[in-house]
Formats: structure tokens, C-alpha cells, sequence
């Protein structure tokens, strides 16, 4: 095979695998799972239209309520110094690395009926009921949502307001303008794109949100789109009204992923390279160190409190319920002689399958959209990114339906492995592209002009350029791989156990201590993911 073809060969399979593994089955659920006949039958349900409202409902209140600290965070980081302003700034990532089940277990242990504040008030007051009922309610589902994305508004908000240039503000402020005129005039028309483009992908995560609702939900009253396709699927065995509840909510999906993306090339031309950071003011004045130390208190209580308490109770038994509390390694113990090693190989063989397939595709992609116009390159990249816009639990139901159609027989293993990788490509693609992006094309056409071919160009050029990119999108790629449940619970056989699982039915058996244990090895993967992340380059989302 000649150097061209075998270059040709390898361009290729990037495009082949995204054809075969996300396009394909969502095509063949489209056509041969939806007809117009069951369109209409799920928009004529007063049910299905309660359970619509409901999702869009809880979408825009979660992303308003995490906009309110959100943007109060992000004033703080950018117009403020104070001590260990870096390290606050980088834990702003730590819940995007971060499983929902976790967020789920933490909040139990916090707002549940026994939990740290409930206990506390107890005895402070001296009460005989938890005085807090926040578990199995609208204001439950919204508090999780605001603690697990509010820091994901601080960190893409601040990233792009710390980039105005200080002479605008300067300017503004030499005209005589005032605080709020300097604000509204100067600041509100750059940092509004990224506002917008926060909101948008806020609302998409918390529309296809799917363990914290199915966990705090509670029942039918507050189910959402996600939750109603699983239990169709899963229980009522109605394959025909679950394809159509996914093209309705991939049509809102996909709808605000193009919100999203057309405000985040906005927000991006505020990044330049001819800009001056303006000075950072004093921290000196008291209501300036109220907001400092509230804001840290905020990120102590939705970040650092929850992952604590879960480890905290992973340690901790009482062998009998008035006896006293002691340190131990029972939890651990019992999990792993009742349920081996399998959860932990499992994930293990997910995420690391995941991390090399999701990292080759991406680079094999990238390579290949160097030497491609703007508009060529960003055709193909939406095609890669696509999978972005439609949830887990639809992409399951896809894959569930072609092999049912098709009867291939494949390995759960397997499946799960290839859905893992479309599902989280479009994060991998975007972490090295980031990289991609930087490299000077003078030294790519220098090499072409000397005739090295397209593969030495990849192997002794880009790769060495790119490895920051690579070791970014890899970790990513396994520390979300490592905490997904969505496609499991889906279409895993119940013999078939991951980590998130695990956690999942332990807190439905209300077993929590256990699943405190299991959930620990987790925040362990999740936290080392966070310092390697932190450390080798930034995410750009």
C-alpha cells in the first residue's frame, strides 16, 4: 500500500466510526422507531405533555438559580485578589470531572431526613423531626442542579470576563462614567455572549439530566423526558413511545446546542492577543472580604463538604444505632467481598477503552482538518460534535433498537465501550483541539515543501505540539468514562456492574455508609483526573 492510500486509510476511519457508531444508530431509531402516527399519539397525552412542561420547567430554574452564584462568583475571581485565588479558580472544575451519582450521594448526606444538617438542627433546637424535608421535590432537584453546575457558570463566565481589555474599562472611566455606567456600557456587552452561552449548556445538561432526578425526583410527579424514556423502555417495554419522546427532546437539545455554540464563537473573539488584563482591585474593603469569604463558603459547601462527607462516612461504624461511631474499614470490606473486584474492572476496562479510542479519533480527526479551509473545518467539526446535543439514555435506546433490528450479538463490554466514545468525543475533540489550534502551519508546510509525507508530519511534529491536549482530553475521557450511569442502567444486563451502579443501588437499598465506600474510590479517580487536567492544559467548553 502506498504512503497516500495508507494516509487516506487512516483519515477515514475517524469519519467511518462516527458514521457507524453515533449517525447510524440514530438514524436507523428515527426511521424505523418513530412514525407519524406515534407523534401524534405522545403530544395528544395530557401525561407526556405534563412530563414535557415539567423538563423544561426544571431545565430553566436550575440554569437561572445556578446563573445567580454563577455570576457573583465569577465578579469575585475577576475584579478581586485575595490568598489561594488560583487554587479557588481551578476547584471550579472539579464538578465537571465530578459523576452525577456522587453529587447525588453528597446531597443525601447533607439535606437528607438523617443527614449533617437535619441531625445538627436536631439537636441544636432539641426537635424530634428533621425540621429540613428537602429529598423527593422540585426544590431538591434545583439544589442539586445549582450545586453541581453553578461552578461550571463561574469557571466559563470568569474565563472570558477576565480577557476584556483594561482599556476599554479605562476609557469609560476617564469620560467620567460611573461603576454601574462603566459596567453596563462597557463590561455587559462582552461578557453577555458567554452568559448566554453558560445558561445554554446548563440548560441542556440539567434537560437531560437523569440519576438526579430519577434519585430526588421521587416519583411520577416530577419526571422528566430522560426519566420517562427509561421507564419505557425498561419497564413498560414501549420501544415505540420512547423514540418518540427522544426525537422531541433531541429537537430542544440540539436546538440549544446551536444557542450554545453560536455564543461560544462570540465569546471566543473576546480572547485576543493584544489585550491588558485590567489591575485586580484591593481586597481590602469589608464588604469586599464578606463577599470573598461567602464566596468561599459557597464553594466549601457545593464542592468540598459533599465529597468530605462521603468519605467521612466511608470510615464510619456504629454497631448498633445509639452506639458510638468508630473508624473502620468494614464499608470497604463489605463491598468487595460482596460484589468482588467486577464493578471496579469494569469501569477500569470502560474508561480505558474510552480514553485511547476517543483520543485517537480526535487526533486522527484533527490531523485531518489542518489542511482544510474554515468552512470545511467547522462543517466537520459539528459533525463530530453532534453527539453533544442528544442524551445518553437516547444514544442507549439507539444502539438497544439496531441490535434488536440487525440481531447483532455483541458483548456489553463492548457496547458500552463504543457508546462511552461517541458519547464523550466531542469533550476529547474539544480539549485537543484547543492544542490543534495553536500550532504555527509555517512549520507543517516548511515540512511538506522538504516532502515529508502526512504520517511523519503527525508523528514528529503535531503529536509532540498536541501532547498537552492528548494527556487533557485522555484524563477527561476516563474520569467522565469512570462516572457514567446513564448508559449502563440502560443497557447493561443486571449481572453487568460498574462503580456508578453499585453506588446507585446501594442508595436504593438505603444502604449509604457502602455505598460512601464505593463512592470514595471514585472521588479518588475523580480528584487525581482534576490535578492531572489542571496541571497539563485548560478546557475550553
Amino acid at each position: 500500500m502506498t504512503v497516500k492510500k495508507s494516509a487516506a486509510v487512516f483519515y477515514s476511519l475517524p469519519f467511518l466510526f462516527i458514521l457507524f457508531a453515533f449517525y447510524f444508530p440514530l438514524a436507523n431509531l428515527l426511521i424505523s422507531g418513530v412514525s407519524p402516527s406515534s407523534l401524534i399519539n405522545i403530544f395528544s397525552e395530557s401525561y407526556f405533555k405534563s412530563v414535557f412542561i415539567f423538563t423544561l420547567k426544571q431545565a430553566f430554574f436550575s440554569a437561572f438559580f445556578s446563573m445567580i452564584p454563577g455570576l457573583t462568583g465569577a465578579y469575585i475571581l475577576v475584579n478581586f485578589n485575595f490568598p489561594f485565588k488560583n487554587i479557588i479558580k481551578s476547584i471550579t472544575l472539579v464538578p465537571f470531572v465530578l459523576p452525577s451519582i456522587i453529587v447525588v450521594l453528597g446531597f443525601v448526606l447533607l439535606f437528607g431526613n438523617n443527614g449533617l444538617i437535619n441531625s445538627a438542627a436536631m439537636k441544636l433546637f432539641d426537635l424530634e423531626k428533621p425540621p429540613f424535608l428537602i429529598l423527593y421535590s422540585f426544590k431538591a432537584i434545583i439544589l442539586a442542579h445549582v450545586f453541581y453546575n453553578s461552578p461550571l457558570f463561574i469557571r466559563i463566565v470568569s474565563s472570558a470576563w477576565e480577557r476584556i481589555s483594561g482599556d476599554i474599562i479605562e476609557a469609560a472611566e476617564s469620560l467620567g462614567a460611573t461603576k454601574l455606567r462603566v459596567f453596563i456600557t462597557a463590561v455587559l456587552p462582552q461578557i453577555l455572549p458567554p452568559v448566554i452561552a453558560a445558561f445554554s449548556l446548563i440548560f441542556i445538561l440539567c434537560f437531560m439530566s437523569f440519576s438526579i432526578i430519577l434519585v430526588l425526583g421521587g416519583g411520577p410527579k416530577f419526571t422528566t423526558l430522560e426519566v420517562e424514556i427509561y421507564r419505557l423502555v425498561r419497564i413498560s417495554m414501549d420501544i415505540r413511545a420512547a423514540c418518540s419522546l427522544s426525537v422531541l427532546q433531541s429537537f430542544v437539545t440540539l436546538s440549544f446546542l446551536f444557542i450554545y455554540s453560536f455564543y461560544q464563537k462570540k465569546t471566543s473573539m473576546i480572547y485576543s492577543d493584544n489585550f491588558r488584563i485590567p489591575e485586580k482591585k484591593s481586597s481590602s474593603s469589608l464588604l469586599q472580604i464578606i463577599l470573598i469569604v461567602l464566596f468561599f463558603l459557597f464553594l466549601f459547601i457545593i464542592i468540598i463538604m459533599p465529597l468530605a462527607m462521603i468519605i467521612f462516612e466511608s470510615f464510619r461504624f456504629k454497631s448498633s444505632h445509639a452506639g458510638n461511631a468508630v473508624f473502620s474499614l468494614r464499608w470497604y470490606i463489605k463491598s468487595f467481598s460482596e460484589l468482588g473486584f467486577r464493578p471496579v474492572k469494569n469501569s477500569l476496562i470502560l474508561a480505558s477503552v474510552n480514553t485511547l479510542l476517543t483520543c485517537a479519533v480526535s487526533v486522527a480527526a484533527l490531523s485531518f482538518l489542518q489542511r482544510k479551509k474554515t468552512v470545511m473545518k467547522v462543517l466537520i467539526e459539528t459533525f463530530f460534535a453532534m453527539s453533544l446535543g442528544v442524551s445518553s439514555i437516547i444514544l442507549s435506546l439507539s444502539y438497544m433498537k439496531a441490535v434488536s433490528d440487525f440481531q447483532i450479538e455483541i458483548q456489553p463490554l463492548v457496547l458500552l465501550s463504543m457508546l462511552h466514545s461517541v458519547i464523550f468525543l466531542p469533550l476529547v475533540f474539544k480539549s485537543i483541539s484547543v492544542f490543534y489550534d495553536k500550532i504555527d502551519r509555517s512549520i507543517i508546510e516548511s515540512a511538506e515543501s522538504i516532502g515529508a509525507d502526512r504520517r511523519r508530519i503527525l508523528f514528529t511534529i503535531e503529536l509532540p505540539l498536541v501532547r498537552g491536549g492528548i494527556i487533557t482530553g485522555g484524563v477527561l475521557a476516563f474520569a467522565l468514562s469512570m462516572g457514567e450511569i446513564n448508559s449502563t442502567l440502560m443497557i447493561a444486563p443486571d449481572r453487568f456492574t460498574t462503580i456508578p451502579v453499585a453506588i446507585y443501588r446501594l442508595i436504593g437499598s438505603y444502604n449509604f455508609s457502602q455505598a460512601c465506600a464505593m463512592g470514595s474510590i471514585l472521588i479518588v479517580t475523580c480528584v487525581i483526573s482534576f490535578f492531572l487536567i489542571d496541571k497539563s492544559g485548560r478546557i475550553e467548553l
